[in-house]
């Protein structure tokens, strides 16, 4: 792929690594709410001193520490089981009683209880330090201690301490990435894959290694985690599979299909890392195009990793990518008036087709996505116009270096669509700066015919721009000053002070 206009869609890919950052957010969310509730639940079997009334103040978790560090351990485990339970109602009270945990220094010596035999002791530590990895930030930066016991219970027999080592692993993983590296290098993220794939496994196993993978898979991507590239695309495949024979509208087709979610978002990260780390997973892609035409909720994960293979995967698999209908499927999502997520994803990879070889490029322009695209975009919201205009963009930047792309971009009328989205851009500076760098690109180069600057003077630039100039933005005021400057000089009639 060429790669020369990389830097003129950076901000770009910032912006969707900030938007993807958000959805993760409120995932992450979620799947602590189930991990916390699942946790409460199995703790309260066979506990025969539920009863008890539990203080919770800072003196009775400060005199909890001396019997879980202690060797005693009957003791030890009813002090991690009452500290346990406190831990379990820490979320929704202030002040939050996992701040005294972490004051009094309590974490090396939970992380020490992981060391003992019997599972209850084991099973209740590993609560109190999920509690904190799914708390705030501080409290899962204060686990990283725990991190080696934590890993050592991987390899145990009973899979609900696997499942909740795991999970609390991922959940540190994901608040720390320095954490996260030391976590992959132990092979971590190796041993998450192996449960989502791995024979015998509940469904609700599955979904936790799952989720697990995505935060280990999180960027900035640990090294470690590459060669998981060609492992993941064929859990991703598989997850495929299994959904085709699931009726959509059974719950186990939507946890199927968050999972799905959850492994193409990883291999979205590690391709991103490192696009070689792709070659051998040819196959992928049409399973991906036919679950993203049949699976809405599929659609924005799934058209944000061929975005990111176009710009930095192996060519057989961008090449099976056109061979699939990847250009017939992307108009006919957007013709659907999809939401403006799935959209944006649509557009960022018909704008990643805009940076290859002139080859590539033209077979997008005389496809009729792309005269939709330009006769949607008046209409489209601000955010999917942003998108467009990187599509404008790096159409006009790869123009230079074909003639043919260059009568293209003035046949398709560029510049119109650049003026009418800069006229609704007014509301929006970001949009507005987007679109007036997209100008100050054409303009800067003539068309084969005739004259950009007298197309943009009579599609009404000049106005638009104008009011620009009026507003409270200083970088939008300064962009619209230079391009009235450079590129529409004021009238030789005019007096000597301006006016």
């Amino acid at each position: 792929m060429h790669r020369e206009n990389t830097r003129a869609a950076f901000s770009q890919r910032e912006c969707r690594l900030q938007r993807r950052g958000s959805l993760q957010q409120l995932r992450k969310k979620k799947r602590d709410d189930a991990f916390l509730a699942a946790m409460s639940i199995e703790n309260e079997i066979s506990l025969d001193d539920e009863d008890e009334v539990i203080e919770v103040t800072e003196t009775a978790v400060r005199e909890l520490k001396e019997p879980i560090g202690g060797i005693d351990a009957v003791l030890k485990l009813k002090a991690i089981r009452c500290l346990r339970r406190i831990c379990d109602r820490a979320h929704n009270r202030k002040p939050n009683p996992l701040n005294w945990v972490v004051k009094h220094a309590m974490i090396p010596s939970i992380a020490e209880a992981l060391c003992q035999v019997d599972s209850p002791t084991r099973l209740n530590a590993l609560c109190v330090l999920g509690s904190l990895a799914a708390s705030t930030h501080a409290h899962a930066v204060a686990v990283i201690p725990a991190v080696p016991a934590l890993v050592a219970q991987l390899h145990g027999p009973d899979s609900r301490i696997v499942e909740h080592a795991l999970c609390t692993l991922a959940n540190i993983s994901f608040e720390d990435s320095a954490a996260r590296a030391t976590i992959v290098d132990q092979g971590v993220a190796r041993k998450a894959l192996q449960l989502a794939t791995g024979p015998g496994g509940t469904l609700g196993g599955r979904k936790s290694s799952v989720w697990a993978l995505s935060c280990l898979c999180k960027s900035p991507l640990a090294l470690a985690a590459i060669p998981l590239a060609v492992p993941t695309a064929r859990l991703a495949a598989s997850l495929v599979d299994e959904l085709s024979a699931l009726d959509p509208a059974i719950g186990e087709a939507r946890t199927v299909e968050g999972m799905l979610v959850e492994v193409l978002g990883a291999l979205t990260t590690i391709v991103e890392t490192d696009g070689r780390a792709l070659t051998g997973a040819e196959g992928l892609a049409p399973r991906l195009l036919a679950a993203a035409a049949t699976r809405p909720a599929l659609t924005a994960a799934c058209f944000r990793l061929f975005g990111t293979i176009i710009a930095d995967g192996p060519p057989a698999v961008v090449a099976e990518l056109g061979r699939g209908g990847l250009l017939d499927l992307a108009q006919t999502v957007l013709a659907a008036k999809p939401a403006d997520t799935v959209a944006c994803e649509v557009c960022w990879t018909v704008s990643s087709l805009m940076l290859g070889p002139p080859d590539q490029v033209m077979a997008v322009l005389g496809h009729s996505l792309f005269e939709f695209i330009i006769s949607w975009a008046p209409r489209a919201s601000h955010a999917v116009q942003y998108e467009i205009c990187y599509i404008l963009l790096n159409l006009i930047n790869n123009g230079r270096s074909s003639d043919a792309l260059q009568m293209a971009v003035y046949d398709m009328a560029v510049i119109d669509t650049v003026t009418e989205i800069l006229t609704q851009a007014v509301e929006s500076d970001r949009l507005s700066l987007l679109a007036m760098k997209t100008l100050d690109t054409l303009l800067a180069h003539q068309p084969p015919t005739g004259d950009w600057a007298a197309m943009a003077e009579a599609a009404g630039v000049r106005d638009v721009l104008g009011r620009l100039t009026f507003s409270s933005n200083l970088r939008v005021y300064e962009q619209a000053i230079m391009l009235l400057d450079e590129y529409f000089p004021a009238d030789s009639d005019l007096s000597s002070d301006g006016w």
